[in-house]
């Protein structure tokens, strides 16, 4: 016989009630009420080109390990949004051009804790990797030169085998809060370290 796990103890203990509940009624998933994150609170980079296209090159996979789709506010529509409000085109000529790359959450199941302990200790069961790659670029119509800036960054959160649905959305929404604010200054940096003659603030 296949020994229990911590959850599978539980389950087994509640499982008729459960069953009994579950046949008068239909369930639904409960989900929070979570505001959209935004960047129209940071003064944007304005730079003197005509125009600032921003491109979602990411196409996100809706299948496992991939979960950012599940997210209350999903990545890749955050980090348009960012390139939307922090990116100002205000010059009569040039063009810009913001790429993502990549806006991917991935999820990675934990090893529990082994032996009888595992009825006494609450592990963290999951790891959400979060990784947004974006670039960009500004082409010069007096030369036609092309300079591109580059950002990368990681962002990862565990969560609780006994977390709800409701707590676990909690950590994805800070999990795409943090990520983005890593974001928004390490892109702000290399732009006002190598894009400065196109900078107007």
């Amino acid at each position: 016989m296949q020994p229990l796990s911590r959850r599978g103890f539980m389950i087994a203990g509640t499982g008729a009630a459960s069953l009994a509940l579950l046949a008068g009624c239909e369930m639904t998933p409960p989900r929070n009420d979570f505001a959209r994150i935004g960047f129209d609170h940071r003064q944007p980079l304005r730079f003197d080109v005509a125009s600032i296209e921003v491109i979602q090159q990411y196409e996100a996979p809706r299948e496992a390990p991939y979960v950012g789709h599940r997210f209350p506010d999903p990545l890749p529509e955050v980090a348009e949004r960012w390139g939307h409000q922090r990116l100002k085109a205000e010059g009569p000529r040039n063009n810009a051009r913001f790429t993502i790359q990549e806006a991917s959450v991935v999820e990675q199941e934990l090893a529990g804790t082994q032996g009888l302990k595992r009825f006494f200790v609450i592990d963290q069961s999951e790891r959400y990797d979060a990784r947004l790659r974006a670039e960009l670029e500004i082409r010069d119509s007096s030369d036609g030169a092309r300079r591109v800036v580059r950002a990368d960054v990681r962002r990862s959160l565990t969560v609780a085998e006994d977390a709800s649905l409701t707590e676990r959305e909690a950590i994805w929404f800070q999990l795409t809060e943090d990520l983005m604010r890593r974001f928004d200054r390490e892109m702000e940096q290399v732009v006002r370290e190598n894009l400065t003659p196109w900078l107007l603030n």
